[in-house]
């Protein structure tokens, strides 16, 4: 899978020379694409193109209108690699954010993945069920730091956070026992700290 990139690219270096001296605007990482036209005709002419030039190299590109490939207006947001990309009038250009189902996905990702039960069958202490936990929802920050929603993704994902370590207590000891404690005992449980979940460039997830 790590390699899938770096051959595709070699492999269509050439089509991406020749979609940009036909003047279309795309982007493409391994064999996911999306492009960018002024109206619906010139749109279709250049997905007509684009399949022609697959073609060369013996490789199809789905039909318009199915599952994979479609004709969005500029207006509305489309999902590219995980992340919404949208028009912003008020602004006058497009900008990447992090929709509501991937940033659900996520959530649910990380709860089934940290879950106490999971730590307890894998032998974790509570230490390391947090510190594994940080460090997932930390690449998860560190990937999307750009987003142009990232101060909404990054109180979500700290609230997550919380939500599911408190979890693990109120499993353990119910929940009447985390509402005795004061918000320093719950400092030193790692209930509410900011600074685990500060953003970082490694974006490889602790899965």
């Amino acid at each position: 899978m790590p390699l899938s990139p770096l051959l595709a690219n070699i492999a269509l270096s050439q089509f991406d020379a020749s979609c940009k001296d036909h003047g279309i605007e795309m982007l493409r990482y391994a064999d996911d694409i999306i492009a960018f036209f002024r109206n619906k005709e010139e749109a279709k002419r250049g997905f007509d193109y684009i399949k022609a030039a697959l073609a060369k190299l013996e490789l199809e590109v789905p039909e318009l209108g199915s599952t994979k490939t479609d004709l969005v207006a500029h207006e509305e947001p489309v999902t590219f690699l995980g992340r919404e990309i949208v028009f912003l009038g008020t602004m006058g250009q497009y900008v990447s954010r992090i929709g509501d189902k991937k940033l659900h996905k996520i959530k649910e990702n990380l709860s089934k993945r940290y879950s106490l039960q999971k730590a307890i069958e894998e032998n974790e202490t509570i230490s390391d069920a947090i510190a594994s936990l940080a460090a997932s929802m930390r690449s998860y920050l560190g990937s999307y730091k750009d987003a142009h929603n990232f101060a909404h993704f990054q109180n979500e994902i700290r609230r997550h956070f919380r939500s599911i370590s408190t979890g693990w207590f109120k499993e353990l000891f119910g929940s009447g026992a985390i509402k005795r404690l004061s918000d320093e005992q719950r400092t030193f449980l790692g209930l509410q700290s900011k600074k685990l979940l500060e953003p970082t460039e490694d974006v490889e997830l602790a899965f």
